[in-house]
């Protein structure tokens, strides 16, 4: 949805299967205790995975899909982790 023009045909009609799908992987981490949501919102928490997620085409094209996937995965596996104090 952030690129212009995007690169699908209807990107409105996948936004809310990707968003069922992100909420449906958050349940099943929070049941068991593997991430902690502090009660925030199901739905705010999928919107915020989907935003983290989201590479400009031109840095992807640049770094290749599999740094951008090992990107990706350290900057939610360091977004979840909670500060020692």
């Amino acid at each position: 949805m952030r690129q212009i023009p995007p690169d699908t045909p209807n990107p409105s009609m996948q936004f809310p299967k990707r968003l069922r799908q992100i909420k449906s992987l958050l349940s099943v981490g929070i049941r068991s205790r593997e991430i902690r949501s502090y009660d925030a919102p199901l739905e705010m928490l999928a919107r915020c995975v989907i935003v983290l997620k989201w590479i400009p085409a031109s840095i992807l094209g640049e770094v290749g899909t599999r740094a951008a996937l090992i990107h990706i995965r350290d900057t939610m596996l360091r977004g979840v982790v909670s500060a020692s104090r």
